[in-house]
């Protein structure tokens, strides 16, 4: 939505009385409007980022379980599939780099919506 200039005119002694009100009454029924657009920007942000909580578990149980059945006792280790090692290893990089662009994206929608900069300028100071 774009920026919306409040413009306040000043008014003589003889100005209108109901129109005054009704400006107010604009204003107020604007700023109603805004606010809950605000929210309801709050709350699609938030809903996001609860998505993106839940998926990252999701993906971390999925690995444990990968982890668990690749495991083999110590006596009956054997010489193990260097190809089953590779598809591991790159299912593994496929769900790092989606983890990656999720993110990224959760990062830009916020920014946009909230019109707030989350990214660290390179360069710029710790405190």
């Amino acid at each position: 939505m774009q920026d919306e200039e409040i413009i306040i005119e000043d008014l003589d002694e003889q100005g209108d009385e109901k129109s005054i009100r009704q400006k107010l009454k604009d204003l107020k029924f604007q700023l109603k409007e805004k606010e809950k657009e605000a929210k309801d920007n709050l709350d699609g942000w938030q809903r996001a980022r609860a998505e993106l909580a839940n998926k990252e578990k999701q993906i971390q149980a999925e690995k444990v379980e990968i982890c668990i059945e690749k495991q083999m006792p110590m006596s009956k280790k054997k010489k193990v599939d260097t190809t089953l090692q590779t598809a591991a290893l790159q299912k593994a990089l496929q769900d790092a780099e989606l983890k990656i662009k999720a993110l990224n994206t959760l990062i830009d929608v916020a920014e946009e919506q909230l019109k707030i900069a989350i990214r660290k300028k390179s360069g710029a100071k710790q405190s």
